[in-house]
């Protein structure tokens, strides 16, 4: 049993009475169709299997789903939404980028801490095949030999019982600390719209726009792509050894996680002149932004500022200024920070491009526009706003913090 690496991701062993089993052998896939008219919808997410979220695009009437009943586990096949499982609480529908599994011959509730440990959650990846990471996807005729330790069914509901009771006071802080980041969320949101139209600036005017709806007189709307040179790039062939690199002093690659970085600095990889060259990927210099165009969570919309010059993945864009644009790149920032409930509504409804931002949108967007003697004074007003962001980044880390304390309580029951 030890060094074989099936059994790394519990530490290589198991308690006295317990046994290894491939998964598929404790579970049975449910893949029966329905619609969302049929069976009210369910989201996947790393908080567990829960009620449609409002966050969530509408899927078309009629769109296809799969069935998940009371007591099944589901956990999400893209490794983008890596830890998106959980015990289904009632009978529903879910996408079908879900895999849904009948439990046969094991606890439910054990099942849930097992299948959604962070050990488990890097086997799943490692059973997984895709183009890169970003496409990443584990179906289940690989899943079900991932092997597992399983206890006798008595220990397994007395350990699921014990993590319930164990956990619930840093599941409440936890959740406690997400409603904080939601309430300053929210106030920055607010706050970043006010700097972003001088909403204390009484001499205004309607502008007709629905989302811009006053503006101090003087100001216009101006499209995104009158003052910036807007496209995204795409992702080399990760089989081609020859584009990608170990060596940080080739080409950083950006992809979409990278919007998360407060100053994007930090590459996904790096690739060669060549994959530069037959990949057709274009150089953004520092100082540009980049704005994610995919994604259900909080990816699609969300923009930072380049601080190294990249190329960059197919789900990014970037807006670089051109030359003599009159248009601060940070005041830009602020603006599409204050639009991000607008931006993420593009789209959103149903079609091909559902749930996902195009250049061609971004080129079409109109942002507010003062002078460059205005813009410069707005961002110099932004201290409380930067205070409000070290109150979310705390209150990030803290959540962080007890998100490893409860992964290393599920662990100990494990390896």
């Amino acid at each position: 049993m030890p060094g074989n690496k099936a059994y790394d991701w519990f530490g290589g062993s198991v308690r006295s009475g317990w046994r290894i089993v491939r998964l598929g052998s404790v579970f049975r896939e449910r893949n029966e169709p329905t619609t969302a008219e049929d069976l009210a919808p369910l989201s996947v997410t790393k908080k567990g299997v829960v009620e449609q979220q409002e966050s969530v695009a509408i899927s078309a009437i009629g769109a296809p789903k799969k069935v998940a009943r009371k007591g099944d586990f589901v956990i999400n096949s893209r490794s983008d939404r890596k830890g998106s499982a959980g015990i289904a609480p009632r009978d529903g529908s879910v996408s079908l980028i879900n895999i849904v599994l009948e439990p046969k011959g094991i606890y439910p509730q054990f099942a849930k801490y097992l299948l959604t440990s962070v050990g488990f959650q890097e086997e799943f990846y490692r059973f997984g095949s895709g183009i890169v990471a970003d496409l990443w996807t584990t179906r289940y005729s690989a899943m079900k030999a991932i092997q597992i330790p399983l206890p006798p069914l008595e220990e397994q509901k007395q350990i699921a019982d014990d993590l319930d009771r164990e956990l619930a006071e840093i599941d409440e802080f936890i959740d406690d600390q997400q409603r904080l980041q939601d309430l300053l969320q929210e106030r920055l949101v607010s706050l970043t719209f006010d700097l972003a139209t001088d909403a204390s600036n009484p001499d205004r005017y309607d502008t007709g726009h629905p989302f811009w709806k006053t503006l101090p007189r003087g100001w216009t709307l101006q499209k995104l792509g009158w003052h910036f040179k807007i496209g995204n790039g795409s992702t080399p062939l990760s089989t081609n050894e020859s584009y990608w690199s170990d060596d940080s002093t080739d080409i950083p690659w950006f992809n979409s996680s990278t919007v998360n970085q407060e100053l994007a600095i930090e590459p996904a990889r790096y690739v060669t002149e060549l994959a530069v060259k037959e990949c057709h990927l274009p150089m953004i210099p520092k100082g540009s932004l980049l704005m994610g165009l995919i994604g259900q969570g909080k990816t699609r919309g969300k923009v930072t500022k380049t601080g190294i010059d990249a190329t960059l993945s197919q789900n990014i864009a970037y807006l670089t200024p051109m030359q003599n644009s009159q248009v601060s790149i940070d005041f830009t920032k602020l603006a599409l920070e204050a639009a991000y409930p607008e931006l993420r509504e593009i789209n959103s409804g149903n079609g091909t491009t559902k749930g996902s931002l195009t250049c061609e949108n971004i080129q079409q967007f109109r942002i507010p526009f003062p002078s460059i003697n205005q813009q410069h004074s707005i961002l110099q007003k932004h201290n409380y706003q930067k205070n409000i962001n070290s109150k979310l980044s705390t209150a990030v880390e803290l959540s962080d913090l007890l998100q490893e304390r409860k992964n290393r309580y599920i662990k100990k029951y494990f390896a």
